[in-house]
């Protein structure tokens, strides 16, 4: 009963469980839009849920203070410069340095429907 209460409330705690859960251990996961982005954070920041997972804000990629926190947090990531520009620094550029130590997964939005992809040496 409560469940069906809360239903509505519920789609973007779900969405970011299953994307979470459905990554293997230690994944590298680039988000991009809110859905995602928050979704995942609240699971991982307060109910600690899957924090194996390394979880990088693409839109916030291209602030200095972020991608300088992202260093500190992950300094196993390879990030080239200060901030994402789509020009020094590509999503192929963070692919290329990082393929070898991460299975990588991004979240991207197809038209209405939010959805991720993996990019993986492994991947099928």
């Amino acid at each position: 009963m409560l469940r069906q209460i809360l239903e509505p409330y519920l789609a973007d705690y779900d969405f970011g469980k299953n994307i979470l859960s459905s990554m293997p251990s230690g994944a590298l996961f680039f988000v991009h839009g809110d859905v995602a982005s928050m979704s995942v954070d609240y699971l991982q920041m307060v109910e600690g849920f899957r924090p194996d997972v390394k979880v990088l804000d693409q839109e916030k990629l291209t602030y200095k203070w972020y991608v300088a926190q992202v260093k500190k947090r992950f300094p196993e990531i390879v990030i080239r410069g200060e901030r994402y520009d789509g020009v020094k620094l590509l999503n192929l550029n963070l692919i290329e340095d990082n393929i070898k130590k991460f299975p990588i997964f991004f979240s991207v939005t197809l038209r209405a429907n939010s959805s991720f992809i993996c990019i993986s040496p492994t991947a099928s």
